[in-house]
C-alpha cells in the first residue's frame, strides 16, 4: 500500500453522480479519501488494487446499503510501474456497468 500513499489528481468517467474531477489521499492501510466519499481497497495483488467506493450523498442511490450508505460501488484501479498514474474502472451498486477513472500524483 505504501508505494500509492499520497496526494493524487483523479478524472472520473462522465456518469451522472460522478464527482468528475477530484483529489484523492491514499493512505497507507488501502484506503483513499476524496471530497465526499472515500475508497477502501479489500485486496492489492501487484500493482491492481480492488474494492469499493463510498459516497454521501450522491444523485443515485442503491437499492442495497452497504457500508453504511446507499451511495456505493465497486472500484478497481492498476497503477503503472513507477506509480505515478493509474488506470481503472468503478461501477454503481455492484452493478458492473464500469466507467473508467484515471489518476496522476499530485
Amino acid at each position: 500500500w505504501d508505494q500509492a500513499m499520497g496526494k493524487w489528481m483523479a478524472q472520473w468517467g462522465k456518469t451522472s453522480g460522478a464527482p468528475g474531477h477530484s483529489q484523492l489521499h491514499i493512505e497507507g492501510s488501502g484506503q483513499a479519501k476524496f471530497p465526499g466519499g472515500e475508497m477502501v481497497f479489500s485486496s492489492a495483488k501487484d500493482r491492481t488494487w480492488e474494492g469499493h467506493w463510498t459516497r454521501s450523498p450522491a444523485t443515485e442511490s442503491c437499492v442495497e446499503e452497504k457500508h453504511g450508505t446507499y451511495y456505493w460501488g465497486v472500484v478497481k484501479i492498476t497503477f503503472d510501474e513507477s506509480y505515478e498514474h493509474f488506470d481503472g474502472t468503478w461501477d454503481f451498486c455492484g452493478d458492473g456497468k464500469t466507467n473508467l477513472i484515471k489518476g496522476k500524483r499530485q
